[in-house]
């Protein structure tokens, strides 16, 4: 009897530490000017919970990620990518789940606006790129040459 009954417990043990943990699926997207969606490849998917170790993906080309076997409890998942702005979300993870996480990213702006003035600028401009091309050098190689 005492056989079955550490039999009985390990066994539902076993199924206790199988049950407090989730899985965690996304899509990776953004919208374009233009209104369309579209999926974002590439991007470093990092979710963390508790004190525990972070579980790291990057997505796949139609920008999927997926976790297993996520620990039960508070997390963070975190996005990474260049040219976008980074995406952090909070969620709890309660035993055998499947938690389908919204992951659209923001374009990050590269400028926020450009102005040119005065015509020394595009006298200049003639200047470099004719004698860029009589002697085939780029114009940054010809500013160089001259300092």
């Amino acid at each position: 009897h005492v056989v079955n009954v550490a039999l009985f417990i390990a066994l539902l043990g076993g199924t206790a530490v199988h049950a407090q943990v989730g899985t965690v699926v996304g899509t990776v997207r953004t919208t374009l000017p233009a209104g369309e969606i579209v999926a974002i490849p590439g991007v470093r998917v990092t979710v963390t919970c508790g004190s525990g170790a972070a579980l790291s993906t990057v997505s796949d080309e139609q920008g999927q990620v997926q976790f297993t076997h996520v620990p039960a409890g508070s997390c963070s998942l975190e996005t990474d990518v260049q040219g976008f702005r980074p995406v952090s979300t909070a969620f709890e993870v309660a035993g055998p789940d499947r938690i389908t996480l919204p992951l659209s990213l923001e374009l990050e702006p590269m400028y926020t606006g450009l102005m040119v003035t005065g015509s020394p600028l595009k006298e200049s401009i003639r200047r470099v790129t004719s004698t860029t091309s009589s002697r085939r050098r780029r114009p940054c190689d010809q500013e160089a040459a001259r300092r």
